[in-house]
Parts: C-alpha cells; sequence; structure tokens
C-alpha cells in the first residue's frame, strides 16, 4: 500500500511540475472563454505552444546544462544552495515568456498570469535565501489563483473545474509531504508567496 500511494504521490508531483503549470494556466483561460482569443491567429491555441518552450523546455534544458556542467549535483535540487542559478535561469525565461505575451495582445488575464509568476518566482529567490520553499506548491497557488480569475472570465459553467483544479492544488501539497521532500513551513511558504505574487501582479496589469 505504502508503494501505491508513493508512485501516486510521486505522480502527481510530476503531472503537476511547477514548470509546466503556465502551459495549464494558458488552457484553462483559453477553455474558459476561447472568444477573448478569437483575433489571435490560430484562435489563441497558437500561443500555447510558445508558452510550453519558454517557460518549461528552455528552463529544462539550461537545467539539463547545469548538471552536465556540474553547477548542480541533481535535478531534484534538493538544498537551497542548488536552486540559486537555476531560479535566476527560470526567472529569465519567465520575464522572456511575459514580454513576448505583451506583444500579442491577448486578454489582460494572460498578461497577469506570466506577470504573476514571474513574481512569484521573483519573491521565492529572496525566500530561498533562508527556507528552502516549496516551489511545487507555489505553483500550484498560482495556477489556483487563475483558475479562481477564470472563473469570472468563462463564457460557461466554471464551478466544477474550479473544484477540481483547487483540490488539485492541495494534494500536490500533500505529496510534497508525504514524500518527505519537504517541510510544513515550506509547502505553507510556497503557497503563500504564490498567491502574493498573483496579488501583487494584479495591481500592475
Amino acid at each position: 500500500m505504502n508503494n501505491v500511494l508513493k508512485y501516486f504521490f510521486k505522480s502527481i508531483a510530476y503531472i503537476f511540475h511547477p514548470l509546466l503549470l503556465p502551459t495549464y494556466a494558458s488552457l484553462l483561460l483559453f477553455w474558459a472563454n476561447p472568444y477573448a482569443f478569437a483575433h489571435i491567429k490560430g484562435g489563441g491555441l497558437g500561443i500555447v505552444p510558445l508558452i510550453f518552450i519558454l517557460t518549461f523546455f528552455f528552463p529544462v534544458f539550461a537545467l539539463f546544462l547545469m548538471k552536465k556542467l556540474n553547477f548542480v549535483d541533481d535535478y531534484y535540487l534538493a538544498s537551497q544552495k542548488q536552486r540559486f542559478m537555476p531560479y535566476i535561469a527560470i526567472l529569465i525565461f519567465y520575464i522572456w515568456a511575459y514580454l513576448v505575451i505583451r506583444k500579442q495582445y491577448l486578454p489582460p488575464v494572460m498578461n497577469w498570469m506570466m506577470l504573476g509568476s514571474c513574481l512569484a518566482i521573483s519573491f521565492a529567490f529572496i525566500v530561498n535565501t533562508f527556507l528552502k520553499i516549496s516551489i511545487h506548491s507555489l505553483g500550484a497557488a498560482c495556477l489556483a489563483a487563475v483558475a479562481i480569475a477564470a472563473h469570472g472570465f468563462a463564457l460557461h459553467p466554471f464551478n466544477t473545474i474550479l473544484v477540481i483544479v483547487l483540490l488539485a492544488c492541495g494534494l500536490v501539497g500533500s505529496c510534497r509531504l508525504y514524500l518527505k521532500a519537504h517541510q510544513t513551513e515550506e509547502v505553507y511558504a510556497g503557497y503563500m508567496v504564490g498567491f502574493v505574487g498573483m496579488m501583487v501582479a494584479n495591481w500592475f496589469v
């Protein structure tokens, strides 16, 4: 039974990998209101691969290079010291994604989503100096904030999707605790920093 639970929670950690969440958030917003993206070439879906490349593929490739060059010991980044350079690389690519999105005349909620992600990562970089904050729970908080925004943005009933996303985001924190990847305060800090990043971004969009 323990092995089954461990496999389940590891799967959750991979499915809800923080670098994948901007792509999920983009799909969520598009599904909530596809007409808001109708003026974009390809009906808005064309922006999703771009977000995936900038917020997942490039950061993962950068981490791969860091591992090959021995800047990090492994891909799990278990210590705070190991996270310094990956944080900087991820933030650079996320800022790049935000600047690209701003030029696409997308709905403001998309700009807010990426700006909030950039701010959350920036805050996490600072917090990481004294606490190994959970990036999984940070990303989950950002995704939850996007789901809440999408609820007011949606053209069709969204309650079920909202509940599912919120439950999944809570499950992410539970999986990090079960796998002993983080302490309780590190998971809570991730949720808090993620929400704060999205709230601050709301003032600028």
